[in-house]
């Protein structure tokens, strides 16, 4: 949305057309008008942003949604202006309203058209069922008077203030009356006005080329609605059967149902959403849809004195700004970038893409000049823990014949985690609030600087689990802690705490775990006010110890790491694990 003030609404130039004339320019095109049902306004943005011309509010989907009951006639015209009025508001489609049958009699309609006017969308319909209404698929409506109905739809097209406001008259009699009796209605709903005529649930299709070869004197519009009585036919049919518009009211709602439903029973089986994270919207995605840059901006031009402190940047493309999914990036106004690194509990392919994208992330970060210190920590109480060698012997979600090619990639990885640390000139803070194990370690250790909780654990698995001290081990524990503190940590595979890590010196510094974030955004914060130069050639001359003793240990390290894979020991810890 290019909006340039809160509401949406564009400033200066000429006046807009208004929304009703947008919408009956669509329905009177030579291309049918596919609207989508929004029921409520985030779904209004993410069907405008995929290229829709106009936007239904599902009536269905707004007492479904917001009330939590059916479609019986239970919402008040005031709860579907109000949802109605907040989709308006962030979109700028034109957006067209369910109005049930008018909440009331002729008398009452006259107040409905004016409150759906007032919030400035393009046009409501009205059905000519008696109430309490029930949804136009189900057995059992009544429909009212031809009379009564006429007289409904001369008070809404008499009560709006702006002609172009689209009245859409519903005919629900298909099912009451038969075909012929709704051909009747719908041309006495265009004679009394109706811009529109809405064939409600009609069960074949014969009886939509009946309805559009009638000659009503309106155009039509269709009802595509799921598990119904019309069998499903798409946009391009219904344009062949005589049809301007055609309207999929509860796609979006009850794609929602089943997604949340489908989360809530493995979170309930679980107890975490790790193998749900490529399921979702990431945080970048959200906040591109919401528009929050541009909230961002507001705070800065109207707030004085403010500013976010950690603020995301605007979104690029659909995997936000820096590419990633998983892994949660913010960078502040004093260049300090944030990534925060969700840990799963279990091996799998979430857990492959997140190791992906530690791999790929300090590229992407250091190409972007905005950045000039990264702080690294875990989204969760645990700071990393990634794949063991254990787990890739039979990785949870992912056949036994691409295990061999999912470990030769993630080897892969792990060397690029190493070098890609090294190698970036710009400072790397870990703030290790938790459990650092496997890649999740090598970050905390090759970071510049690293700051951890006192209780939080550092643990190399490798040799308990039947292979090597691969990754970063042979290279950088030596350098932090000498060779007899090394071989104590890393041939016994004991744990560290936080506390004794800095005793050692493993780490740069252990506080309490509520300080740690704190502590570590400090010293970052630090370091990007200070000449940035000097901090990384001197990162550079530091890590030339890396560079020419380092890394020839650890690629030798890889190498007999790798060669454990093959061999009987990490089998027999495997068949140990599994035994139980």
């Amino acid at each position: 949305m290019s909006a340039t003030t809160p509401n949406g609404t564009a400033g200066g130039g000429a006046p807009a057309a208004s929304a009703g004339a947008r919408l009956r320019a669509l329905i009177g095109a030579p291309e049918i008008l596919v609207a989508p049902g929004a029921y409520d306004a985030i779904t209004a943005r993410v069907l405008a942003r995929a290229g829709f011309g106009a936007v239904y509010m599902t009536g269905a989907g707004t007492v479904n949604a917001h009330l939590g009951v059916p479609d019986i006639a239970l919402g008040t015209l005031d709860e579907f202006v109000q949802n109605a009025g907040r989709m308006v508001d962030v979109v700028d489609v034109p957006v067209f309203c369910d109005a049930d049958t008018g909440f009331g009699n002729a008398v009452n309609v006259v107040r409905t058209v004016r409150a759906f006017e007032r919030a400035g969308v393009a046009g409501i319909h009205l059905e000519d069922q008696e109430s309490p209404k029930r949804c136009g698929h189900l057995d059992g409506k009544r429909t009212v008077p031809v009379a009564e109905m006429v007289g409904k739809v001369r008070a809404a097209c008499d009560a709006r203030r702006n002609d172009d406001f689209v009245i859409i008259a519903r005919c629900d009699a298909a099912a009451t009356e038969g075909i012929d009796a709704a051909i009747d209605r719908a041309g006495a709903y265009a004679e009394a006005g109706a811009d529109v005529i809405f064939a409600e649930a009609l069960t074949s299709e014969a009886d939509f080329r009946r309805f559009g070869a009638a000659g009503v004197g309106a155009p039509l519009l269709a009802n595509m609605t799921e598990f119904g009585k019309t069998p499903y036919h798409s946009a391009a049919q219904f344009q062949d059967f005589g049809f301007g518009a055609v309207i999929f009211p509860m796609m979006a709602f009850r794609l929602m149902l089943e997604a949340v439903r489908d989360g809530a029973a493995v979170l309930a089986e679980t107890g975490t959403q790790v193998s749900l994270l490529d399921r979702m919207a990431t945080r970048a995605e959200l906040y591109e849809i919401i528009d929050y840059p541009a909230w961002d901006d507001y705070e800065a031009r109207y707030v004085r004195g403010r500013r976010r402190d950690l603020r995301r940047l605007p979104a690029m493309g659909n995997n936000g700004r820096y590419g990633m999914v998983h892994l949660q990036i913010e960078v502040d106004d004093d260049g300090v970038a944030v990534v925060r690194i969700p840990s799963p509990g279990t091996v799998g392919r979430v857990q492959a893409a997140i190791h992906k994208e530690v791999a790929e992330v300090w590229t992407a970060l250091g190409a972007d000049p905005a950045v000039k210190v990264i702080v690294v920590t875990g989204a969760g109480d645990e700071f990393y823990v990634s794949a063991n060698a254990g787990g890739l012997k039979a990785i949870p979600g992912i056949p036994k014949e691409e295990t061999f090619t999912l470990l030769q990639r993630m080897s892969q990885e792990g060397v690029d985690i190493v070098y890609k640390m090294i190698e970036l000139p710009k400072v790397i803070i870990s703030a290790i609030n938790g459990a650092a194990a496997g890649g999740g370690l090598a970050v905390a250790l090759l970071a510049d600087i690293s700051v951890a909780a006192d209780d939080a654990l550092l643990v190399d698995p490798h040799v308990a689990l039947g292979v090597a001290a691969g990754d970063h081990a042979a290279m950088i524990w030596p350098l932090l802690c000498g060779m007899a503190k090394s071989k104590l940590y890393l041939l016994t595979s004991d744990p560290c705490t936080g506390a004794e890590a800095e005793r050692i010196g493993l780490i740069s510094r252990a506080v309490p775990a509520g300080e740690v974030f704190d502590v570590a955004m400090g010293y970052a914060r630090r370091i990007a006010a200070g000449p940035q130069l000097a901090a990384q050639f001197t990162k550079k001359s530091l890590n030339q110890w890396l560079r020419l003793g380092g890394i020839t240990a650890f690629d030798y390290s890889q190498a007999l790491e790798l060669l454990n894979f093959f061999g009987p020991e990490l089998r027999e810890v495997v068949e140990r694990q599994q035994l139980g």
